[in-house]
């Protein structure tokens, strides 16, 4: 008999629950899936971080530690704990692997000299956009405070409901498990903009986060940081066009006509990665990194439009944890990837995706 898998629409923490009800008992069995932690872009904390403004981040920054000493530490670990302690939001790239051993130790000196030592261990750099620290690969830190920088300028030579709207300052937050695109689609809908070319943003999973209040400009230019992409406001303001994001400097606004050029357009619409296609079927870009394999099927599912079922027995090894990474790949070949090692297979039937045993 088959069992209906559902998940959680929003985690109220780091633990996610897996609920199955059968059809005969009509009993409710949840399974904790524990801590979860994800090759993606950002710092959680279990209370938000003081709400800091950008020159109280650059002071905190100034500010001598005494001693602290990481032996081995997760990145993404430790950076929560400094994010507490220090009550300074840190935005961390989800290119880079939050579980990465980090030695390093600072005695009377800076934090940011510290945080720079961290960087640096984790092959990345330091970089702040407004109250935010970013850490990440340096082909994107070193440009990014001056490519937000540039947007802000930009935005600021718009009518006044423009600015208004588009430098709007407000805390940023987000559940686990959230979608970076549907992330976008939000911050769209709160400065009453529309997105070019959203799909220029891949199918991925971030951990829930909260940083402190920033402008909708800022908020933007670290959602799309870790996409190599930046954005572009038509002279309306009501419409933004994503980019790609120079990596030797702020990228340049064309003023020779009201709305972005052509050869710009053309540009950004040949880096899409999220809704390719080959011979009509639909292609996914996704990074998992230590999440469980209901997640992904889950994801997975949402995205079809479709309920996600499966047989009582596959509950288990749903709950092993996969790493994966595709680019470009068909439904097949994710799925595949997502359920062959477990010994497990799927079907797709009109309103359904199956996951059963393989055999």
């Amino acid at each position: 008999m088959l069992a209906k898998m559902k998940l959680p629409a929003q985690s109220q923490g780091p633990r996610t629950l897996l609920i199955l009800r059968t059809a005969s008992h009509h009993r409710l069995l949840t399974a904790a899936l524990g801590s979860l932690l994800l090759a993606t872009s950002v710092i959680w904390a279990d209370e938000p971080a003081k709400s800091k403004t950008a020159p109280a981040l650059r002071q905190q920054l100034n500010e001598t530690v005494s001693i602290i000493t990481w032996d081995a530490r997760a990145l993404r670990t430790g950076l929560a704990r400094l994010s507490q302690v220090y009550g300074i939001g840190i935005f961390l790239d989800r290119r880079l692997d939050p579980g990465i051993p980090i030695s390093a130790a600072a005695s009377n000196q800076s934090l940011e000299s510290f945080l720079k030592q961290v960087a640096a261990e984790a092959h990345a750099s330091m970089a702040v956009v407004g109250p935010v620290v970013y850490i990440g690969p340096p082909e994107t830190a070193s440009p990014l405070g001056a490519l937000a920088a540039a947007r802000r300028q930009e935005i600021g030579k718009l009518s006044n409901d423009a600015k208004a709207r588009l430098l709007h300052v407000a805390a940023w937050q987000w559940d686990d498990l959230a979608q970076p695109r549907q992330l976008l689609e939000d911050l769209a809908r709160q400065a009453s903009v529309r997105i070019e070319n959203a799909d220029a943003i891949p199918l991925d999973l971030w951990p829930a986060v909260s940083l402190p209040p920033l402008t909708w400009s800022d908020r933007l230019s670290l959602l799309l940081a870790g996409f190599r992409l930046t954005f572009e406001v038509d002279q309306a303001g009501t419409t933004v066009l994503l980019l790609p994001a120079a990596t030797g400097g702020p990228v340049e606004k064309k003023t020779t006509a009201p709305s972005a050029p052509a050869e710009a357009v053309r540009t950004a619409r040949s880096s899409k990665s999220a809704d390719k296609s080959k011979g009509g079927e639909k292609l996914y870009t996704l990074t998992v990194e230590n999440r469980t394999a209901a997640e992904v099927v889950a994801l997975v599912a949402k995205n079809l439009g479709k309920e996600l079922k499966g047989e009582p027995a596959v509950r288990e090894a749903l709950t092993q944890k996969v790493k994966f990474g595709v680019k470009d790949a068909t439904l097949d070949y994710l799925l595949e990837s997502t359920l062959k090692p477990l010994g497990l297979s799927y079907r797709l039937t009109d309103g359904a995706l199956e996951i059963v045993e393989r055999r």
